[in-house]
């Protein structure tokens, strides 16, 4: 029973780490390829004839997040693979899945925090009333920071066991 479980808890590993694999290359294009036309149509093409250079930081600031988060899916590619060979507690899995966790926590930040306030500067905005977290955001952050919680406990637990293996050779 337990090798038929085994098996099948391969077998999704294997399923979303091929999902992951083949997605994480057209979630970053969906980020990069509508930034690259929005800033080459503000920088050639601008309104008035004229570059207006907030519009272009603006819309580099406002892809931010979204490139970091799609950049981590990548991170994640490489943790996969070391789930696909059933090493679950591997450091460079662990390490992998802290980066994530990281890199998530990050994006988040600059998006509740960071991105609203500096659009708002760019326009001549009050600051403090850009700030603006909606629930989903910060429970995207809580999931980020637990990923992250989670990679930093399999990382250190991966550490003590290389240890060990180190210690009997």
């Amino acid at each position: 029973m337990a090798m038929a479980a085994s098996a099948a808890q391969q077998k999704a590993v294997r399923t979303t780490g091929l999902w992951v694999g083949l997605s994480t290359p057209i979630l970053f294009a969906a980020v990069v390829l509508p930034l690259i036309g929005r800033v080459y149509l503000a920088l050639f093409e601008p309104a008035g004839g004229v570059v207006a250079w907030p519009v272009v930081a603006a819309i580099v600031i406002e892809a931010l997040p979204s490139l970091i988060l799609a950049w981590c899916m990548f991170g994640m590619v490489s943790v996969f693979a070391e789930y696909q060979m059933a090493r679950y507690v591997s450091l460079r899995a662990s390490a992998g899945l802290k980066r994530a966790g990281v890199g998530a926590t990050v994006a988040l930040l600059l998006q509740v925090i960071v991105v609203p306030v500096a659009l708002a500067a760019l326009k001549g905005e009050p600051l403090w009333p850009a700030i603006n977290a909606d629930v989903f955001d910060l429970a995207v952050m809580i999931f980020a920071s637990s990923m992250l919680t989670v990679g930093s406990v399999l990382e250190a637990a991966a550490r003590e066991l290389q240890d060990e293996v180190d210690q009997i050779v």
